[in-house]
């Protein structure tokens, strides 16, 4: 627009405003052109305006809340207004012994800590599974190999223990 009509004052305004931030030199004699900002805000009544209903944009009302809110935190405060804060002396255990340091691994998920150990067969059974391509020790492999012999009893004996009685509903 401003390379169309050069005279036209917004076009002026609106080319100034998008080059004075890269090039303010480049600009500065159009700026020159430009009427003041008393100039263009001296025949306004601002108190007409808000009687007759026109208000403040929310984005200046907000700064200058803003502005306000910040002038009144910088006010240094009277003494008596002022009230001190007790600091409560630190709890302890009965047991507690500044001298040991806490378990490292406290933090840690139980099942990532070294003394972790699974209850119940699935969780043997798992805790296998988890050493996969890990070492093996000796004695995990003789307690299965003998788990496995005695399983393999000869079957033998009278057929008294096979009868068993049906459980009563209760």
């Amino acid at each position: 627009m401003y390379k169309k009509d050069s005279n036209d004052v917004f076009a002026v305004a609106g080319y100034v405003a998008s080059h004075a931030t890269t090039d303010y030199a480049h600009v500065a004699a159009q700026a020159q052109t430009l009427p003041s900002i008393a100039d263009l805000i001296a025949d306004v009544d601002v108190a007409s305006l808000e009687a007759a209903g026109v208000f403040p944009s929310s984005a200046t009302t907000a700064a200058a809340a803003a502005a306000a809110i910040a002038g009144a935190r910088k006010r240094p405060a009277g003494n008596k207004d002022r009230v001190t804060k007790r600091v409560r002396k630190s709890r302890l255990p009965k047991d507690y012994d500044p001298s040991k340091t806490a378990d490292p691994e406290r933090w840690l998920p139980l099942r990532d800590r070294s003394t972790y150990r699974p209850r119940g067969r699935k969780g043997k059974q798992r805790a296998a599974e988890r050493t996969q391509g890990g070492v093996v020790s000796e004695k995990s492999e003789e307690t299965a190999s003998a788990a496995g012999q005695a399983q393999q009893k000869p079957p033998g004996g009278g057929g008294a223990s096979s009868k068993k009685k049906k459980k009563a509903k209760r």
